[in-house]
C-alpha cells in the first residue's frame, strides 16, 4: 500500500477497498505492460538492421502509443476510485501533502 495512506489514517475497510482496486487493475496493467514491452522489442529490432522503414515501424508505434494511453487511463480511473473512498478530511489532507511537497502533485496514489 502507498505510504501516503498511513499519513491519511485510512480505516481497515478503506484499506481493503483500496487493495481491491489495486488487485482489479493489476491484471489489466500486466497485460498492457507486456504489450508495451513487445512493441518496444519489435521496434528496437527494426532499428538494428540498418534499414528502418516507417511503414514497418508504424504498427509497433501504434501499439506502443495505444498501450501507453490505456495504462494512463487505467491508472487515472483507479486513482479516482481511491480518492472517492476518502473522507472529505482525508482528501483535504492529501491536497495539503501535495501542496507541502510531501507528495508530488503528479504522483499517482493508486
Amino acid at each position: 500500500m502507498h505510504p501516503v495512506f498511513r499519513a491519511l489514517h485510512v480505516s481497515d475497510m478503506q484499506r481493503e477497498q483500496i487493495q481491491n482496486i489495486g488487485r482489479n487493475q493489476a491484471a489489466r496493467l500486466n497485460d498492457l505492460y507486456r504489450t508495451l514491452a513487445s512493441a518496444k522489442t519489435a521496434l528496437a529490432a527494426l532499428t538494428r538492421n540498418g534499414q528502418f522503414h516507417d511503414t514497418q515501424a508504424k504498427p509497433h508505434t501504434d501499439r506502443l502509443g495505444a498501450a501507453m494511453a490505456e495504462i494512463a487511463l487505467v491508472r487515472a480511473r483507479s486513482e479516482s476510485e481511491v480518492i472517492a473512498l476518502l473522507t472529505p478530511q482525508q482528501r483535504q489532507r492529501l491536497d495539503q501533502l501535495r501542496r507541502q511537497g510531501t507528495l508530488d502533485p503528479a504522483t499517482s496514489i493508486e
